[in-house]
């Protein structure tokens, strides 16, 4: 577990397996940066929306990656949001979690003259 923001109910060897998994199976779908309701999430992944809502929530935070997450009122008015997640590569390893490869920077060189 990456960190531990669970709360004093929180035990990693009861929670910790299943919450990692949670975790990641959200980011996951969330990769795709399209824009999503909690409801559509947690139909398409199966786990209530209020937990899909807290996985939300740690994917701000800086042990879960310090994601930029953008939330935005449903157009249709109804109370709903949708959030879009914009990612914050770390490639301290070399290749980010997320599976992108760092970047190099692009090498100019320009012949002057003839």
């Amino acid at each position: 577990m990456r960190g531990s923001t669970y709360g004093p109910a929180y035990s990693e060897v009861l929670d910790g397996t299943r919450l990692d998994k949670q975790h990641t199976t959200i980011y996951r779908y969330m990769l795709d940066g399209e824009w999503h309701t909690l409801a559509e999430i947690s139909a398409s992944l199966g786990y209530p929306e209020a937990s899909v809502s807290a996985q939300i929530r740690h994917l701000r935070k800086p042990q879960f990656g310090g994601h930029q997450v953008e939330k935005r009122r449903h157009p249709a008015g109804d109370g709903r949001y949708l959030y879009q997640l914009h990612l914050v590569h770390d490639y301290s390893k070399g290749k980010c979690e997320c599976g992108a490869d760092q970047l190099q920077p692009v090498q100019l060189s320009l012949k002057l003259g003839g």
